[in-house]
């Protein structure tokens, strides 16, 4: 057999349950305990040790011992065969005496996670990598400490990372989620963060698999959903501020549209949850952590989920790891995660694991995860729809598309609206004793900035997005040897040229199955400077920023509206709008 070091290594698994290499005092006892490097198997009573390792949780163990002195903070180590199944410290011990001559000391340990436990953090991260980010942590709060960095899959930027008094294992937990990663810290102490890189585990499940039983398969559509609504709290930062509240709805019409042809009426299933922003009372911060909420819910809970548990001999098992399943008579093939190893001792050489296994994608599990993290108010980590590595701007006005890569279940869009162009300006003249004199000279209005929209939406590989690209608006043009009479018998100064309006931006938008959901709308127009055949004239009114729908954020930001219209200079065209999406 073939051992790894550790963590989620593979394993390959034989029907004796014994390592060729081993010495014989392995094999007639292969589970072996260290306490701070001594071995204790012999004072370890039969069939109390027992492993739990779920997915996103601290791995723990636990395990009874006769008249031996231990203490919290004592280092222990359990190995089967050469493989290393548990490493970490005692937590927890009770003590009981059934009689004045003998005491059990039940232990409960945590893995090396312990450490990050114990450790808090402080200060935020803007535009950070992954990456970068742990390799601060670990050269700050957890300098000294022991851990060092070891597979870190993600490569993603986050826009903010915010921790006020969080626990460190909570902020890693919450970065690695937020970029769809695993995340645990292995036995020899090192930081790992996993998506692309994670094994399979060391055992096909099919029917045919002497080494399984006590199988089970359930479905469980408790938690779905095909509408999520998420009410925002922002925290003040003071008690004189009025907190601030963001409601945010997100639908899958496709569900929906599902549900209601199986069972008829609407086919709406819908959740309302509340989450406090920890760190921001901003209503665009509110708003944008609604988003992310709202639409990582329905990418997690919009499907039935199927769970297939089983018992199963040998070892190797770690939560994260990827299962074939090919179980026809449940009617189950596939990919499926293990979402938690309960491992137990059945004898001094024999060890069973219970394995939980779900059809939902690694990339689901770790963003069920974010979503504790965030419900809970400990750290506030931009959401995974915000976190992205990919990005494709259209900027070229028109209709467009843009189809779903494969793996992609959730984008990013930002749609900017074009800008208006700016209004014409005007001279004007006036008569005086046969005398024409330029007087005054009105400017024409700005063209105003189109408006910017984001959104973040739940796909499918291969969909096709529509999207349209608003084209700038044209500008005005100047007048030129325009007048006023005064007094109104006194004759004209010139032939009239009366100067124009600019042209309203057009507006950009995403279409997901024909139904809109993005839209900036295109600054409206700067106009022209006004005359008046009397001794009255004004400059052009300013354009607007154009609006938009894209979950309610709206903040200018899409194409330059034109330049007013001066004498002398005529006035400009608004910039183009595009489409950014991320994923």
């Amino acid at each position: 057999m073939q051992f790894a070091s550790g963590g989620l290594g593979s394993v390959a698994l034989a029907t004796i349950l014994q390592d060729p290499g081993a010495s014989n005092d392995e094999v007639l006892s292969p589970i072996v305990t260290t306490l701070n490097g001594l071995d204790i198997r012999a004072l370890i009573m039969m069939q109390t040790l027992r492993i739990d390792d779920t997915l996103g949780q601290p791995v723990t163990a636990s395990f009874s011992l006769k008249n031996a002195l231990v203490e919290i903070g004592d280092v222990v180590q359990i190995r089967y065969f050469s493989q290393v199944i548990f490493a970490g410290f005692i937590d927890r011990i009770k003590r009981t005496s059934p009689d004045l001559d003998t005491v059990f000391y039940d232990c409960q340990c945590l893995d090396w996670s312990r450490i990050l436990l114990r450790r808090k953090i402080r200060r935020n991260f803007t535009n950070a990598t992954v990456q970068s980010i742990v390799e601060s942590i670990l050269d700050n709060e957890l300098f000294g400490e022991g851990l060092t960095m070891g597979t870190i899959d993600a490569r993603a930027t986050l826009p903010l990372v915010d921790a006020k008094n969080a626990k460190t294992f909570d902020v890693l937990r919450s970065v690695a989620a937020s970029a769809g990663q695993s995340f645990y810290v292995d036995y020899d102490q090192t930081i790992q963060m996993r998506s692309t890189t994670v094994p399979q585990a060391p055992l096909l499940v099919n029917e045919g698999n002497t080494l399984l039983d006590q199988s089970s398969l359930s479905k469980d559509a408790d938690v779905y959903r095909n509408r999520q609504t998420v009410i925002v709290t922002g925290t003040p930062p003071d008690a004189s501020t009025d907190a601030q509240m963001v409601i945010v709805q997100r639908e899958n019409a496709g569900e929906i549209a599902a549900r209601a042809n199986a069972e008829g009426g609407t086919g709406i299933y819908e959740e309302m949850e509340e989450v406090t922003h920890p760190t921001s009372n901003d209503q665009v911060s509110l708003a944008l952590l609604g988003i992310s909420y709202a639409t990582i819910r329905l990418s997690t809970s919009g499907i039935t989920r199927l769970t297939f548990t089983c018992r199963v001999q040998g070892y190797g098992f770690r939560a994260g790891q990827v299962a074939s399943v090919n179980l026809p008579t449940f009617g189950v093939i596939g990919e499926y995660v293990i979402q938690k190893v309960s491992l137990t001792e059945v004898s001094g050489t024999q060890l069973f694991h219970v394995l939980e296994l779900t059809n939902s994608s690694l990339q689901q599990r770790a963003y069920e995860t974010w979503l504790k993290i965030v419900a809970s108010g400990a750290v506030i980590v931009q959401g995974p729809g915000l976190t992205t590595s990919h990005l494709q701007t259209f900027s070229i006005p028109g209709a467009d598309t843009w189809t779903v890569p494969a793996g992609v279940t959730t984008v990013e869009l930002t749609c900017f609206g074009a800008g208006s162009g700016g209004g014409g300006a005007a001279q004007s003249w006036t008569k005086n004793s046969g005398i024409c004199y330029n007087t005054q000279n009105p400017v024409g209005g700005h063209g105003a900035n189109g408006g910017k929209a984001v959104t973040v939406l739940s796909v499918i590989e291969g969909q096709v997005l529509s999207l349209v690209i608003g084209a700038g608006g044209t500008p005005g043009s100047n007048g030129s040897q325009t007048f006023f009479r005064w007094p109104p018998d006194n004759g004209d100064c010139s032939a009239i040229v009366v100067p124009t309006d600019g042209v309203d931006g057009g507006f950009s938008r995403a279409q997901q199955l024909g139904s809109t959901v993005c839209q900036a709308n295109g600054g409206t127009k700067g106009t022209k400077a006004l005359i008046i055949y009397d001794s009255t004239i004004a400059n052009g009114t300013d354009g607007s920023i154009g609006g938009g729908a894209g979950d309610g954020i709206t903040p200018g930001g899409g194409g330059s509206g034109g330049v007013r219209g001066v004498v002398g200079t005529a006035p400009t065209g608004g910039l183009d709008g595009k489409v950014e999406v991320r994923w």
